[in-house]
């Protein structure tokens, strides 16, 4: 039995994460093996400075309503189903897409079922849908790669055509030597 204290002591933790960081993600799950909840610690911890905590849906949803004193953000009971992890994070779309990675990684537990339900992002609620649309969002790195490859397309079809009537006649004269 949990005592008032611990409840207390959680409580706060709860409040305290809800302050520090941007977002808050809610994993629903049912039936997901004490290794891979390990593993997931173990992952996010690692990333970026992620905080995951397990508690009693009515204690986050006292958290939020106490913390971010919004009804239609808070996490309400009826938002907040069956066992979730809530997953803390400063980087929501880099840790969503972790998410759906490691969430994909777990098919091979075939009566886990693990999804992400909804989440907090800088104090405005987020549904499925939408987190799945942050999912989708390319990472940084890929959106430099891409804009790097359309400026430099340019110039490179530039160079090619400066080049080919020297190609040309290096390509006749090496025909005319080989000829001879």
């Amino acid at each position: 039995m949990v005592t008032r204290l611990e409840k207390e002591k959680k409580l706060n933790e709860l409040v305290d994460c809800l302050s520090s960081y941007q977002s808050v993600i809610v994993i629903n799950y049912l039936q997901f093996p004490n290794e891979q909840i390990e593993r997931f610690r173990d992952e996010f911890f690692s990333f970026g400075g992620n905080k995951i905590i397990v508690a009693k849906n009515n204690l986050v949803s006292i958290a939020t309503k106490n913390t971010l004193n919004e009804n239609d953000v808070a996490l309400s009971k009826q938002k907040l189903t069956s066992s979730n992890l809530f997953v803390f994070s400063n980087d929501i779309f880099a840790t969503i897409r972790n998410l759906n990675g490691f969430i994909k990684s777990l098919k091979q537990y075939p009566k886990t079922k693990i999804s992400i339900s909804c989440g907090i992002l800088d104090n405005g609620f987020l549904d499925e849908k939408k987190i799945k649309m942050f999912a989708e969002i390319p990472s940084i790195e890929s959106i430099y790669v891409n804009l790097i490859s359309i400026l430099s397309s340019p110039l490179q079809n530039l160079i090619k055509i400066c080049n080919a009537p020297m190609v040309d006649l290096c390509k006749v004269l090496d025909y005319k030597i080989n000829k001879c």
